[in-house]
């Protein structure tokens, strides 16, 4: 398929226009790392934003950054760390169930995918104060700024952030950095099983001592909440939540550096392994139904991980319909949704990837989606045939 790569915003316009006014269909992509990600669009050829890069403002003390879409998140990392500054969605960085290629700050707001401490700062989404992007008419246009109270009726940064493309081209992403906490800790506890580990976790994030972090790792039998703050608040808090550990099992507190390396694998999924040649699913359910709905997902499954207190779920499966019907029924028995990350390479087109919309809801979708793109120019298909 034929690749256009521009290297501004006004090319980018251009083409955008150009495809409308001839009836072309475009797949918009930054690294390719998302490629199997819901279902594969209708297009007639790609338009990358990874020559759109480079960050265009930093500004430390108001906690602010921008950047162009194409810009990796690796990047955008390494020059926060050196003012000791963070992106707090914890957007992934890797390929670990994704394609291979290089993940970037445009992508991540596009899937809204977010981190670990979505339980205490919210999504992706909700840390975009102001985007640039091209609508389906191929006109350049501006929403939010540069601060959080900036929005006066329809927020289109929250609308854009989880369109998956079907929107918009996104160029440039303003958002928000927090400051590096000076010490992480983690307390967790060793063999233990799901509905134990999951009520450990509700148990902590009940409590009155900051988690910003709570994830069983099925692998390792373990559940493990995070710390954040300075020593003396780690030294009072995490004591307090190892009390509540020993309820549930054999439980130790884990150090600053042991437990940073365990948040990043957690947030970059390894847990998972090698899904290569799998496929991977995302369940977003109630936590207090998640350990039964384990049991009832299948033959398909090899590995699972549970993040936000056991509210989500990542499946890593065998990529055959089977195992994706089975883990879809599983989801709504459960009365939670369901998101294909990483879809079999042979699946019909007509398999759901995402949980459908209330009927109310879905008439505002198409309402949205005529209004950005009219004339059907954005990854037709990918989120719903």
């Amino acid at each position: 398929m034929l690749i256009h790569a521009p290297e501004h915003e006004t090319a980018a316009s251009m083409l955008v226009e150009l495809a409308a006014n001839e009836g072309r269909r475009l797949l918009i992509e930054g690294g390719g790392t998302k490629r199997r990600f819901l279902r594969e669009p209708v297009a007639d050829a790609v338009i990358s934003t990874r020559k759109l890069s480079g960050i265009t403002l930093y500004s430390p003390d108001e906690l602010v950054m921008s950047a162009r879409a194409g810009t990796p998140i690796a990047q955008i990392r390494e020059v926060l760390a050196r003012k000791n500054q963070f992106l707090p969605a914890e957007p992934i960085e890797g390929a670990v169930y994704f394609e291979e290629g290089v993940a970037t700050i445009g992508g991540a707001v596009a899937s809204n995918f977010s981190g670990p401490r979505r339980i205490a700062s919210g999504a992706m989404r909700d840390h975009v104060l102001g985007l640039r992007f091209i609508n389906g008419n191929g006109e350049i246009m501006r929403a939010g700024g540069r601060v959080l109270k900036n929005v006066t009726g329809l927020d289109i940064c929250k609308i854009l952030a989880g369109s998956h493309g079907s929107l918009a081209l996104i160029t440039e992403v303003t958002f928000k950095v927090l400051p590096q906490p000076p010490v992480s800790a983690s307390v967790m506890v060793s063999d233990i099983n799901a509905p134990n580990g999951i009520a450990f976790l509700s148990a902590c994030l009940g409590s009155p001592y900051g988690v910003s972090g709570a994830a069983y790792l099925p692998a390792r039998g373990a559940a493990v909440v995070r710390l954040e703050a300075v020593a003396d608040s780690i030294a009072h808090r995490a004591p307090k939540l190892l009390e509540i550990a020993k309820e549930y099992g054999t439980s130790r507190i884990l150090d600053d550096k042991e437990s940073r390396t365990l948040w990043t694998n957690i947030a970059q999924a390894r847990g998972l392994g090698d899904c290569g040649n799998l496929a991977v699913w995302q369940i977003s359910a109630a936590p207090s139904k998640v350990p039964a709905m384990l049991t009832q997902l299948g033959p398909g499954v090899k590995k699972t991980l549970l993040d936000w207190g056991g509210g989500r779920v990542l499946v890593a499966g065998a990529p055959t319909m089977d195992a994706h019907l089975a883990i879809v029924t599983a989801a709504k028995e459960a009365g939670g949704g369901w998101m294909v990350l990483r879809r079999g390479v042979d699946w019909p087109d007509d398999a759901q990837m995402l949980s459908p919309e209330p009927a109310s809801l879905a008439k505002i979708s198409s309402g949205l989606r005529h209004s950005f793109d009219p004339h059907g120019v954005f990854s037709v298909g990918r989120m719903a045939s």
